[in-house]
Order: structure tokens, then sequence, then C-alpha cells
């Protein structure tokens, strides 16, 4: 589906919820358990991972917000003059009104997030603040090869991948994500990327458990999505929230643990569930420079600069086809 007016073009390809039943059915059978985190973005749940950026436990998005101001004008001329800027996961408004405040040649923006109800409603706040700016909005899963519209057509291009969003790759899918990447964009362009570095555990942990309960919240929020998606009746109380970091794999691990035995219906199939069972909700992979730097390589891109803030809790990598 497209949709086009004077300053936007909207393409809406499969939609994801086409393919979570059988997806969804495949990690519940499974052992262990696990869903994918793509399904946390509905618009509750984009909604609520924008309440997480905000909290003060939440570190990455304030470190990864002062790299981009420190090096805005850095940042201005890698982008460079008719220029396309793709964002896989926009847009956080905080940080792309950084870059659209100060980068002026850009000629579109291309936002391509998994989410349609929540990134319409980002290019719309966009298409007010910004009256001069262009936007191509595409829907997709952008884990999978996505085509891009006349990309051919612009000067350059500079693809955004932020928020530490990268983290959610097991380390082959991350290294096959950067492959297709690089079939994305031309010799000469580049990725920027925001990667979350190894840290104190305590810290971390900390981000992901946060006082006010909004992760467990977002976590949650997958039930709720279950429920309206497959027509099941499980209670959110029958779950609850467990984060914690895995030192030996280097990785935030995020579950959801069931609280008592039972079995229910979703989707017309009988599924079980066992007390302290924990189903597997996401990994968000912690880097160092040099070992983030190894899987770009191998992807094929050259590692032109590493940005890190002053207590070195976050990297923002700029890497070069």
């Amino acid at each position: 589906m497209a949709i086009e007016s004077s300053r936007l073009k909207f393409y809406e390809y499969k939609k994801v919820e086409e393919n979570l039943k059988p997806e969804l059915f495949r990690g519940l059978r499974e052992t262990p358990k696990h869903i994918s985190p793509k399904f946390f973005y509905d618009k509750s749940g984009s909604q609520l991972f924008d309440e997480i950026t905000k909290l003060q436990e939440y570190y990455p998005t304030e470190k990864e917000i002062s790299i981009l101001r420190d090096h805005i004008n850095e940042i201005c001329g890698i982008i460079g003059e008719n220029s396309a800027l793709i964002e896989y996961g926009g847009a956080n408004l905080r940080k792309i009104s950084i870059i659209l405040d100060h980068c002026k040649g850009i000629a579109y923006y291309i936002p391509i997030d998994i989410s349609t109800i929540y990134m319409q409603s980002s290019v719309n706040q966009l298409l007010n603040q910004y009256d001069q700016l262009s936007i191509m909005a595409i829907s997709a899963d952008f884990t999978k090869p996505i085509r891009i519209p006349d990309i051919e057509k612009f000067s350059r291009r500079t693809v955004l991948f932020l928020g530490s969003s990268i983290g959610n790759f097991e380390p082959d899918d991350l290294l096959h994500f950067l492959r297709n990447a690089h079939e994305t964009v031309e010799t000469g362009d580049c990725l920027i990327i925001g990667a979350d570095l190894i840290n104190d555990p305590a810290i971390i942990n900390r981000a992901y458990n946060d006082s006010k309960g909004v992760t467990a919240a977002f976590n949650l929020n997958l039930i709720t999505r279950i429920n309206r998606e497959l027509g099941s009746d499980l209670s959110p109380s029958l779950f609850q929230h467990y984060a914690n970091f895995n030192s030996e794999k280097g990785r935030l691990e995020m579950y959801l643990k069931v609280l008592e035995n039972f079995e229910t219906n979703i989707g017309g199939e009988k599924i079980g569930f066992r007390k302290n069972e924990l189903i597997h909700t996401e990994n968000s992979y912690k880097f160092t420079i040099e070992g983030f730097s190894h899987i770009a390589e191998q992807a094929g891109f050259k590692v032109e600069k590493v940005w890190t803030d002053d207590e070195k809790y976050y990297s923002v990598f700029i890497i070069v086809k």
C-alpha cells in the first residue's frame, strides 16, 4: 500500500501482524519458550518504550543524545547535501530533531519502522515541525531486506540505527543484518550506529528494572497483544517481568516469568505453562569497541569514527562502505 502527498510518501509492506501467529506458536512450542522482541512494538509498546527512554535509570538515551549534540557538525558533514537520511526504527523525536535542526542538506528523511500507527504519529509531528522536510515513511520489518523506492537518485545515503537496538540481534543475525545494510547503500555511504558498551552490571540491571515499573509494563504488554490478536485470555497477573545481565555472554536478558502452572487456549491450540518457567523476550547485547568494530569489518564496512560519552557507557559508530 502506498500513500502520497506533496511532502509525504508512505509505503506499507506486508504487516508484521500477518506473521505473528505462526511465529508466536513456534516460539511457544519450543523449549525454552521465546517471543521475538519485534512484537513489543505495537502502539502501546512503542509508547511505553518512549517512556523508558526518559527514565533516569535508562542511561543509553541521554548518553546517546549527548554524543549526537557534541558531534553534530561532523554528523552534518557526513550526511552531506542532497542526501537521503534513512532511519531504522525511526523516529525518536528527541534524537532526530537534533539532526534535522542542524543538517540542512537532507532531501528526504526515510524512517523504517515496524509499528505503522506509531510511525504515522511521529511523521505527522515532524511534518508540522519542519515545513521544508520531505518524508518517505516505510512500514516494514527492517530486520529483513527492504527495497527503498528511488534510493539511487540521492547523491548520498546515510543510515541511522540509534537507541542501542543493534544489541537485540544475536551475533550471527547481527552480521547478516549489517551485510543486508551493506547492500542497501553505495560506496562512500555510511551507517551511524548507537551501541551500548559493557560496563558495571549493576548499572545495566537498573536500566532494565526501573523503579517506576515502566519496563515491566513494556514486557507484559506482550501478553495484552497476544490476547488482542490471537483471541486468547491470558492474564498478565500470571506473569512477572524478569531482567538480568549475563556477564558470561555480555548481554542483558529479559524474560516473562510464569508464576503458576496452567494451560490455556491460544488461537485454537492448547499451550501449557510451568511455574517459574522463563519465556525469553529479548537479549540486549553490550559491546566493546574492538568487538563491534570487528563485526562491522566482517560485514564489509570500515570503521571511520567511534565516539563515546565521558564515562564510556555508550558509543556511536560511524562505519563506511
